[in-house]
Order: C-alpha cells, then sequence, then structure tokens
C-alpha cells in the first residue's frame, strides 16, 4: 500500500493498494459514514438513444464495505454525493466503488480516529517486506500459508501416493508440494512438521536449486501446525535469517 497525501484538517486520504491483503485492511479502516471518492465506469444512455460505458468520478457515502478475497476486490457502496461529468450521474443514486490493487482512491474520514493512520502506514510498510510462505506437513498432507498482515491459508496438497505401494516414495508429494509452494513466488519458506518428513522436504527443495526453505519441528501438522510455526519460530527465524542470505546462498 502507498500513502499518496494524508491531510488531517480535511479527513481526506489518497491510497494506492498494491496486494490483496492491502484490501483486507482497508475492509477495517473504511468505515459507515466515510466517503469514497474514485473513478467508476457506468452505463448511461446517450441523446440517440443507445447506451454506452462512460468513465466517471464519484464521491459516495459509504454504507456498506465488503471484502471478496477469491474476486481480488473490496466494495463499497453507498449513494452518491458528488460527481463528474454530472450530466452522466445523478445524485443520491446508488453506487459501488470497486477498489482493487493498483487503482488509487480517496478515502475521506467522517470521524478521524486516533490510530487510522498508524494502521495505513503499517500496512504501507508491510508491503515492502518479504513474501513468506508456511509450510505445515507430515506424510500425508501439506498445508500451506502465507503469512504478512495476516495468516492466510492458500491451499492443501495431498500425498498421492498414501496407502499405496509407493507409500515411501515421496518424489511426487515433495514435487507437487515444491510446484505449488514456487507458484507463490514466497521470498523465504519455513517448512515444519513432526518426525522428519519436513526435513527431508527442504532436503529436496535444496537439491533443486530452491535454498530459501528453513526447517523447524513442530508438535503437530495441519493448520494447528501453521499458527505453532508463527507463534514459536516464524518471527527468530526471520530475525535470525537475513533475507538476503536466504534468496541468496
Amino acid at each position: 500500500m502507498r500513502i499518496l497525501f494524508a491531510d488531517r484538517k480535511s479527513g481526506r486520504i489518497g491510497i494506492l493498494p498494491e496486494v490483496v491483503d492491502d484490501l483486507w485492511v482497508l475492509e477495517k479502516v473504511i468505515e459507515r459514514g466515510d466517503a469514497v471518492e474514485a473513478d467508476v465506469m457506468r452505463t448511461v444512455s446517450l441523446d440517440s438513444g443507445r447506451k454506452e460505458s462512460v468513465k466517471v468520478h464519484v464521491k459516495i457515502g459509504v454504507e456498506d464495505v465488503e471484502f471478496h478475497e477469491y474476486s481480488r476486490a473490496l466494495r463499497v457502496k453507498g449513494k452518491i454525493v458528488d460527481a463528474r461529468p454530472e450530466e452522466y450521474v445523478g445524485r443520491g443514486k446508488y453506487q459501488t466503488v470497486t477498489i482493487v490493487p493498483g487503482r488509487p482512491f480517496v478515502l475521506w474520514k467522517s470521524v478521524w480516529r486516533d490510530g487510522v493512520l498508524s494502521i495505513l502506514r503499517e500496512a504501507e510498510r508491510e508491503t515492502s517486506r518479504p513474501t513468506v510462505a508456511i509450510v505445515s506437513m507430515d506424510d500425508e498432507e501439506a498445508v500451506v500459508a502465507l503469512y504478512s498482515l495476516r495468516v492466510r491459508l492458500v491451499g492443501r496438497i495431498r500425498n498421492r501416493a498414501r496407502g499405496k505401494r509407493q507409500a515411501k516414495d515421496f518424489s511426487q508429494f515433495f514435487g507437487d508440494l515444491l510446484t505449488f509452494t514456487e507458484s507463490l513466488e514466497p521470498d523465504l519458506v519455513i517448512v515444519g512438521g513432526p518426525g522428519f518428513i519436513y526435513e527431508d522436504f527442504v532436503r529436496f527443495a535444496s537439491e533443486r536449486g530452491k535454498k530459501r526453505y528453513v526447517g523447524v519441528r513442530t508438535s503437530v501438522a495441519g493448520e494447528k501446525g501453521v499458527y505453532e510455526i508463527i507463534a514459536d519460530r516464524g518471527l527468530k527465524i526471520l530475525q535470525e535469517h537475513r533475507l538476503g542470505e536466504v534468496v541468496g546462498a
């Protein structure tokens, strides 16, 4: 996230969301009674009777805010209080402003609560931090999460050979997991689990040139293992390992 400007006197904050997690933060910051100003596309009727989509700059009074993670969008709904050009939009009509990464907008705070700008500044700093993937695994399944401002579970990889004759051959399981984890383009991967399979996977990744994988032992696997890694080991690993050394090793 980038804070383009912040004017406490007028209550105006220019914001450019850059990643999906920024939308999650904005859902907590944008409140009923605020206003949002942005460009939208509206379908209008021309003098010829033909309908056409045109870009309109609107300001709406916020009545509802919904974060749709899977569509990577934050939808803000409310009545139009101002618009340009006015001939295309009537004040008082309802409009939805869709906020997505890469599209700037202006937030007007009706009440500038203490800490609002601090929350946005923290999200701004977080955008420049590394993308960390957490893998919690045993010999049956691996749960993968992304860790930044929040923990976001992004996938489960099953061991398709489990229960078969080749059950002790983890190459397919490891290959599937590595392919999925690499598709997230993480800067650092923390892999944990009970037993020794997490160590085998880190070695598997290293042998294929992936040096930014770090292994830790946990008491459980699955989602509980993800939170155990973060609570007990994750911060320590991030402190002990300079990212440049992990990536460039």
